[in-house]
């Protein structure tokens, strides 16, 4: 969201929060909720809405700027009669009144703005939690996607899976297979979750690297970091994460 407050003026979204999971918050604490469906996430970034659909959110829009206005007003009414102590609080109630406008604008600018095409089959399924490497390729190629045609520069992915996916070979869920214990049945099932998931990234890491952006590759133009919450699942121990760097 660091990143994000510097460069997601520039492009139709300033971040892309994917996934589920609880991994991103505003300056002020307030976690930012995450997309969960990515055929809907799709639809928003790839796929034009009817003139009525167009119309109600441009209409939005400008409602929202109209409350806003009014609400500026009224604090600024306030300012003047409140002690300075409240004064500092109003003062950060109207710094998110700014934030609110300024998104407000870009909304406004963005919805006139056609959105890009992509040679890419409209996704009808959002494959559910066993289904954990297709899950995880369609939230990539979003992600590849959505950075190729820049309608983001800022993404955080979080992919998961409790239950047993669906993995040649694997017969434990993920959640009983992580606190391993040591037990060898348990790590090699373990190590087949985990190797079907790296695959998937590295067919992530592939596309990136095969598709342009300028004089280089869109891997080249990326800084992307992969990692986990658990350094040792066995313990819960959040030590020593593994870190995988890209780009």
């Amino acid at each position: 969201q660091e990143a994000a407050s510097h460069l997601g003026n520039q492009t139709r979204f300033p971040s892309l929060i994917l996934g589920g999971g609880d991994v991103a918050w505003n300056k002020r604490g307030v976690r930012i909720p995450s997309e969960q469906r990515a055929t809907q996430v799709f639809k928003k970034l790839f796929i034009a809405g009817t003139p009525e659909e167009e119309a109600r959110e441009l209409q939005r829009v400008k409602d929202g700027q109209s409350i806003l206005d009014d609400v500026g007003d009224q604090i600024k009414a306030l300012n003047r009669k409140v002690s300075g102590s409240d004064r500092e609080r109003l003062d950060l109630f109207l710094s998110s009144v700014r934030e609110a406008e300024h998104s407000l604008q870009q909304d406004e600018h963005w919805s006139l703005t056609p959105k890009p095409h992509v040679d890419f089959a409209t996704p009808t399924q959002d494959f559910s939690g066993p289904q954990l490497v297709e899950r995880s390729r369609l939230w990539y190629d979003i992600v590849h996607l959505a950075l190729q045609t820049d309608s983001t520069r800022v993404v955080s992915l979080w992919l998961s899976s409790q239950e047993r996916p669906e993995i040649p070979g694997v017969n434990l869920g993920h959640h009983d297979a992580s606190p391993h214990g040591q037990d060898p049945a348990k790590l090699e099932q373990l190590a087949l979750i985990e190797e079907a998931e790296i695959k998937v990234l590295g067919e992530f890491l592939e596309k990136m690297k095969l598709s342009k952006d300028g004089d280089q590759s869109l891997l080249d133009r990326t800084a992307i970091v992969h990692t986990s919450n658990l350094g040792n699942s066995s313990s819960h121990d959040n030590n020593n994460l593994p870190i995988l760097l890209a780009g």
